[in-house]
């Protein structure tokens, strides 16, 4: 009995999960993206060395797809993390943010470009020491990408905030699920 049961719900998920992609345009609604991060802040004696930075984000149904340039809106969680040192210390810096993005698309669907804002938070952690920023910040920045097919694409943003910890350009390869 618990067999049938699991194998409807199982069913059942599968058909949902599809009829849910139908409705996304393109039927790949998720995104993940895995890159290069390079701090762009200045502080006097810090430096910083490339880090990482990962993303999962979802992009919503266009409604008017059929138009020269649509517009496509998403959201995103965006993660990256650089060393800084000074003559003394090496940190790790983290950064976490939720953004809300734009793109327009070129009319053959290859480039695309956009705008994204949202909100951060960061951390430094050395040893057994970790200090996290006590306030959300404003974050916002722009993108270009290429799609090279229509699940697999790279991408450049530029991420900049009042905080200048925040600051950094990344480039990544993408992928669409």
């Amino acid at each position: 009995m618990k067999k049938i049961q699991l194998s409807v719900i199982v069913v059942a998920s599968l058909g949902l999960s599809a009829l849910a992609a139908a409705e996304t345009g393109k039927g790949r609604p998720f995104k993940v993206e895995l890159g290069a991060y390079f701090p762009s802040f200045s502080e006097a004696g810090i430096s910083k060395k490339t880090g990482a930075t990962f993303a999962f984000g979802y992009n919503f149904k266009n409604e008017n797809s059929d138009a020269k340039m649509p517009v496509q809106l998403g959201l995103e969680l965006r993660g990256s993390s650089f060393k800084a040192s000074d003559a003394t210390d090496e940190a790790t810096i983290t950064i976490s943010q939720f953004l809300a993005n734009a793109d327009l698309s070129s009319p053959d669907g290859k480039l695309f470009y956009g705008v994204h804002l949202g909100f951060g938070k960061g951390s430094a952690s050395s040893g057994n020491v970790t200090v996290s920023d006590d306030k959300t910040r404003f974050v916002y920045g722009a993108h270009v990408g290429y799609n090279f097919s229509p699940t697999v694409y790279g991408i450049a943003h530029y991420t900049t905030a009042s905080q200048e910890v925040y600051r950094g350009f990344s480039v990544a390869v993408g992928y669409r699920f």
